[in-house]
């Protein structure tokens, strides 16, 4: 009955569903747009041979390192970092590692990626990447995201005819996407005489709109007055801020009411400064200017993940085409096995079923949702890895079928790293489709409680909050999967299907006791045994309680991006180690 009739419910509901979708959608424009442009230089004579000459690799990185110069400089630059000379360690450090991220990792794989994507060989393949595969999947999520979000607009500029919004007012997240560049903190430092005209002096340097205003931060060696507009006679105190002459910043927090009037809503073009003391002033000013609709980020966000999902794919085949071979015939195998659609139902149909069911959490029950959810589709990841690994590799091995893969021109190395690529996909396959159905839920939670409780009335942003929030708990559950991935893969080179499940059950629960015993062996110090046991088990089993945001979940907190950061370079390192172990098991492993 609520779709009879305009449904502010409805509409709150189904906003952070559109911003994904929206997100999505962009992601996929992007990567249609870097497909033409591979298309486009595969048939041109010259760059599609680049690769075959050390000269034509030398110039093609060089010009890569060039473009992430350029894009990290734009990026940057008007944010105006590099006009601040007072960076914290920790500021710099995180730019350190943006910059390293840009140069290294992303001008090697672009670079190479890119050259092997346009070569002569790989033209065909490229031509029809976006329905092959783990992409056929992708695509066809990433059309019904751009169908859902063209609706949304479409329903949105009339009004919903009366009767459905998704979204009320997309122009502010095109908006805020448009201006991006113009928002973060920005800095000034300019001197004022002393004997100040009257209306106050006129500094020019300093321009933001006065709706997207956060904060500003004064310092002056002498007393002071700002104001947004010209002093005049009758000018109130509310209407500026009086600033004593202090070595220490003052710190002026914007409201957003337009009782406020010292700055105001409008468009600011500079700042009047009244001095009032006798000589110069010297005074540091700087500014926040923060996003009309936060949330856009997520537009972002869902954008670059889908582009990197898309741009991996296409490298991984152009570049590494013996790997992606087996990779690709593992993910299909696994992906027809009727126990990922057991899987997929299993998880599809606990994120849907559980929001329905009472908690009886005095208030929290969006909280207990979030976390049995992530829980499980941890579990179900884990589970996933663990049976593809033992599936694909110990059971091929036992058949004599991996004999065969290796009889061609396809090296035991690019086995084993092509089972685990292709077991990945298989995961990420799973945790895309469950992930969208439990974003969905997850938004869709605030609004059935509030049916059942006293809070009535609530802001889209509160679904959008909710939902979000599983994001990086996806991301993590993933990266857990992936570690689980590799050490089941090491496991199948030598032991059966049996092993492989009690072993990793084991060091699932090892691995989230970790913090325990090691607290326990700090605490136990005069029992040499258990502190050298305490110490073995966080060297050799991973810490997977990193992987759990319960936690945040519980406080409410949302977790850093530095945090996702730290975690997918540990996940890489651990996975990396592992691997090898697995070549070097796998390598004297008589296959006969």
């Amino acid at each position: 009955m609520m779709l009879l009739a305009q449904s502010e419910k409805i509409t709150n509901w189904l906003t952070p569903v559109w911003t994904l979708s929206t997100g999505i959608g962009l992601g996929f424009l992007i990567v249609l747009v870097i497909w033409i442009c591979f298309v486009t230089c595969g048939r041109i004579k010259g760059i599609n041979t680049l690769h075959k000459t050390p000269a034509g690799l030398i110039v093609s990185l060089i010009l890569s390192v060039a473009l992430f110069s350029v894009l990290f400089f734009g990026i940057t630059y008007p944010r105006g970092f590099w006009a601040q000379g007072d960076l914290s360690a920790a500021d710099w450090g995180r730019q350190l590692m943006l910059l390293s991220l840009f140069f290294g990792g992303g001008s090697l794989i672009v670079g190479f990626g890119t050259i092997a994507a346009v070569s002569r060989k790989n033209h065909s393949e490229v031509s029809g990447v976006l329905w092959n595969g783990m992409l056929y999947w992708t695509s066809f999520v990433s059309l019904f995201a751009i169908g859902f979000s063209l609706i949304g607009m479409f329903l949105a500029y009339n009004d919903g005819f009366g009767r459905l919004l998704f979204v009320e007012k997309p122009d502010e997240f095109f908006d805020t996407l448009v201006r991006l560049p113009e928002l973060g903190e920005k800095r000034a430092a300019f001197v004022v005489e002393a004997g100040t005209p009257f209306g106050g002096a006129l500094v020019e340097d300093v321009a933001f709109d006065g709706t997207d205003l956060r904060w500003i931060r004064v310092k002056s060696n002498q007393p002071i007055e700002l104001a947004s507009r010209p002093f005049e006679d009758g000018t109130r105190s509310s209407d500026f801020i009086d600033l004593p002459a202090s070595d220490d910043f003052y710190t002026y927090v914007k409201r957003p009411d337009d009782r406020d009037k010292r700055f105001g809503n409008e468009p600011i073009n500079g700042i009047y400064i009244n001095n009032r003391g006798d000589g110069e002033a010297e005074i540091s000013i700087s500014w926040m200017i923060g996003p009309k609709v936060p949330e856009s980020s997520m537009v972002l966000w869902a954008a670059f993940g889908v582009v990197v999902l898309y741009l991996g794919y296409i490298f991984l085949m152009s570049g590494v085409p013996k790997i992606f071979a087996v990779a690709q015939s593992t993910f299909k195998t696994e992906v027809s096995q009727p126990v990922f659609l057991i899987l997929l139902l299993i998880g599809c149909g606990f994120v849907v079923v559980s929001i329905y069911i009472p908690y009886n959490t005095f208030g929290e029950d969006i909280k207990m949702y979030k976390d049995s959810g992530l829980t499980l589709i941890r579990v179900l990841g884990v589970f996933l890895a663990v049976w593809a690994a033992s599936k694909s590799l110990a059971e091929e091995i036992e058949g004599r079928t991996a004999l065969t893969v290796l009889s061609k021109p396809v090296s035991r190395r690019q086995f084993i790293l092509g089972k685990y690529v292709g077991i990945g996909m298989t995961i990420a396959l799973l945790f895309i489709l469950i992930g969208l159905i439990f974003f969905i839920a997850t938004s869709y939670k605030p609004v059935y409680d509030s049916g059942e409780s006293t809070v009535r009335d609530f802001a889209w942003q509160t679904c959008h909050i909710e939902a979000g929030s599983t994001v990086p708990g996806m991301v993590l559950a993933y990266l857990e999967s992936m570690i689980f991935a590799a050490i089941s893969v090491v496991i199948s080179t030598r032991l059966g299907i049996l092993a492989n499940f009690l072993i990793c059950f084991a060091i699932y629960i090892l691995g989230h006791l970790t913090p325990l015993i090691v607290q326990s062996a700090e605490v136990a110090e005069s029992f040499e045994g258990v502190v050298v046991f305490g110490q073995l088990i966080s060297i050799i089993f991973p810490v997977l309680d990193h992987f759990d945001i319960n936690a945040a979940i519980t406080g409410g907190v949302p977790v850093p991006v530095i945090y996702l950061g730290w975690a997918i370079v540990y996940s890489g390192l651990y996975g990396l180690i592992a691997l090898l172990l697995a070549l070097v098991l796998f390598e004297d492993r008589d296959l006969a």
